[in-house]
């Protein structure tokens, strides 16, 4: 064997490898996701149970919009940066054990980035297309309540998120039961989703039209096109790399 190919060998074994319990990027940012939930439910404690009694109940929260501050909503906004790198990461963890060539041609840190920012994009073109619906179907005051019922399911959902890419990560959760709890968490978000929508959509002008609008193009329709653009993506790139 000569020099060169032992590189290359060893280049190989070092791809093949790879595990995400092993990688200091990955624990560096499950590290900050912890510290940052633990800040959040150390100061932003009563927030939370405020939003989440607000959602389940439904009330008039014009007190809630005085109380909260600007430097408030950044922290929460984090939580939201924290959702999706908890996503990103679960989204490695599941295309890793897919598609095993996928870590051993491509950089497990670009993939990592490209599903972080999949998740970001999703999100901010979420928000966008809530406020042209609400701005064609509802009052401002609704649509900046049904926008807040929408991220408040999201701050929850990273906290819901953090164990189970922990058991992903360092405890060998199989992939299958990976995609099932990620289905049931889908599947739950969907349903409170659906319980807000009928809130918000129902006594209002148009309301059925708006509930089926926002069922079947802002809630199913992108969590398949969303899917299929990463297989695309990671097909994409194990052809030029």
């Amino acid at each position: 064997m000569t020099f060169s190919e032992g590189i290359v060998s060893t280049a190989k074994l070092t791809s093949i490898s790879y595990s995400l319990r092993n990688d200091d990027v990955i624990a560096a940012i499950l590290l900050a996701c912890l510290l940052l939930s633990v800040f959040i439910l150390a100061r932003y404690r009563k927030l939370l149970e405020l939003l989440g009694q607000n959602f389940i109940l439904h009330k008039n929260r014009s007190s809630l919009f005085i109380s909260v501050t600007s430097a408030d909503m950044r922290f929460m906004l984090l939580l939201v940066l924290q959702t999706c790198l908890l996503l990103g990461i679960c989204l490695l963890t599941y295309f890793k054990d897919l598609t095993p060539e996928l870590t051993q041609h491509v950089s497990p840190h670009l993939l990592l980035t490209l599903y972080c920012c999949i998740c970001v994009v999703y999100f901010i073109l979420k928000w966008i297309t809530y406020l042209f619906v609400g701005w064609v179907f509802l009052d401002k005051t609704t649509v900046r309540l049904w926008i807040e019922s929408y991220f408040t399911i999201i701050y929850f959902v990273g906290f819901v998120l953090f164990p189970l890419t922990l058991f992903s990560v360092y405890f060998n959760l199989s992939t299958n039961l990976l995609f099932i709890s990620g289905i049931v968490i889908l599947i739950v978000v969907k349903i409170l989703i659906f319980y807000k929508s009928i809130k918000f959509f129902f006594g209002q002008a148009s309301s059925l039209v708006a509930l089926i609008l926002y069922l079947c193009a802002l809630e199913i329709i992108p969590i398949f096109m969303v899917f299929k653009g990463i297989i695309f993506a990671n097909n994409l790139l194990l052809i030029k790399i």
